[in-house]
């Protein structure tokens, strides 16, 4: 015991000692923007609600979502990540506990007559059987290996935003060419009225024409008007098709999947918050969430780094039963028992270690610009947003009043021509005027209709830090 004593104090000493290995100088690490220096007001940012396009109430959209949102292969490379930084953090922890493991071992050897064994065994052929279970327990004094628990961990929690992110791009993405398509038949639509239009004034003045009232030449601008028109609806016709094959591999199906599928016409328009960015926006989006938790995962990475500079500590040891004789190897005398503790002390090692620590401090910097670049650009897109929401409703109202009041300037000419004071032919120029402000009005409500998805996603899409940290704890 007093032996043992002796040992344990002198592994203390030794410890102590090169505790003090010095660690150079680092520079300070990188800043990081908060609210406080972005002077963010502390005031309420509205919150998106999760799955925010239910409250449409489209059914096609939402399966369309739905399909995408569980078959995406974007959005299975990400948890493939997560699974192996869970994996990860079960290495790091894996650390901190015993190791054992169990060991049979059978040796037929020739000893050399000319060798160190040469009086005894030269030229005889020895057995040996081994049986043992070896083990080995290193101590983290230091907290190395708790630090690389905590670095896994906050990398699996950037990983699990990050898949919220992704979801929110993805949802985005369907939402953007489900509003075209919806506008591309509306236009469509429209162009379709447009061409009955001119081809009616056209058939007018080709029978003027032939009572010799009007020369050929002037029934050839509308002819033409009406084909260019047709040439529109063609083009149209493939615009739609690029979107279906893209809402197709989106939501993982075959490019001719949606060839009989319709969207749903909607009525009305959701509405944009009028709201400033305020301080909430760094807590609602899942892409700054990310870079937050791998932030935190670097400064855990540059603990790590700091411990490598003490002593480390192990204690080796084994038990079993070793035997020349397998008739033997079972008897009392066959145990073998071995502790052996170990320290190992970073002395000298040319810079390495100071090379590890200042690598770790330049991936906390590095992660430092991403997070400070990631909340700068998060600012500016949803201030964008929510601008972009209320200039896109006021050109929606314009483009409204102006469809009016040409619609009205149309049914005027129309009453003049039923009660016998115009010339039906005059009609058609007012009729095309309204049925192309129409056509206006219905491109301003698909930028508002996107200008609503756009602030959804920017202020984060019903994204709940606290929520999905809670739930990816659990898995």
């Amino acid at each position: 015991m007093q032996h043992t004593h002796k040992i344990w104090m002198s592994l203390a000493v030794v410890a102590w000692l090169s505790a003090c290995a010095p660690m150079g100088q680092q520079k300070p690490l990188a800043h990081v923007l908060d609210a406080t220096n972005l002077n963010l007001s502390s005031a309420p940012l509205p919150h998106t609600q999760a799955n925010f396009w239910q409250q449409l109430n489209d059914p096609v959209l939402n399966q369309l979502l739905a399909q995408t949102l569980s078959d995406a292969p974007d959005l299975a490379a990400t948890r493939a990540r997560i699974d192996g930084a869970a994996a990860q953090y079960g290495l790091a922890r894996s650390q901190t506990g015993p190791q054992i493991a169990a060991d049979g071992t059978f040796n037929r050897q020739r000893f050399s007559e000319y060798g160190m064994y040469a009086g005894l065994f030269g030229g005889q052929y020895m057995n040996s059987f081994d049986l043992s279970l070896k083990g080995a327990w290193e101590f983290d004094f230091w907290g190395k290996h708790r630090a690389q628990m905590a670095a896994a961990i906050g990398q699996k929690n950037a990983l699990e935003y990050e898949l919220e992110q992704t979801r929110l791009m993805l949802a985005q993405a369907v939402l953007t060419q489900y509003i075209q398509w919806q506008n591309l038949l509306r236009q469509q639509d429209i162009l379709q009225r447009r061409i009955a239009v001119q081809k009616n004034a056209a058939g007018l003045m080709v029978n003027r024409e032939h009572a010799g009232l009007l020369a050929g030449s002037d029934v050839y601008p509308l002819q033409m008007g009406a084909h260019q028109l047709q040439a529109q609806v063609a083009q149209i016709d493939g615009q739609i098709d690029a979107i279906k094959h893209t809402l197709a591999a989106l939501s993982g199906q075959a490019p001719d999947a949606l060839n009989g599928a319709q969207p749903t016409m909607w009525k009305t328009v959701p509405t944009v918050p009028a709201a400033n960015v305020t301080a909430d926006l760094l807590g609602q989006r899942p892409d700054i969430a990310a870079q937050r938790a791998a932030l935190q995962a670097a400064s855990e990475h540059i603990k790590a780094a700091k411990a490598e500079f003490y002593p480390n500590v192990k204690i080796n040891g084994l038990v079993g039963l070793s035997s020349i004789e397998i008739g033997n190897l079972f008897e009392t005398g066959a145990k073998v028992v071995n502790i052996l503790p170990a320290v190992t002390l970073p002395i000298f090692n040319s810079g390495a270690l100071k090379a590890q620590l200042a690598q770790s401090h330049a991936q906390y910097d590095l992660q430092a610009a991403q997070y400070n670049k990631t909340v700068l650009t998060a600012l500016r897109e949803a201030a964008d947003a929510l601008s972009d929401g209320q200039a896109t409703a006021k050109q929606s109202q314009e483009r409204l009043a102006a469809w009016q009041l040409l619609q009205k300037a149309s049914n005027a000419k129309a009453a003049r021509v039923r009660a016998g004071l115009d010339n039906k032919l005059s009609t058609w120029q007012n009729q095309d005027d309204a049925l192309a402000a129409e056509g206006l009005y219905q491109n301003a409500l698909t930028a508002q209709r996107l200008a609503w998805v756009n602030t959804q996603i920017t202020l984060g899409g019903g994204f709940d830090a606290a929520a999905n940290h809670t739930e990816s704890a659990g898995k």
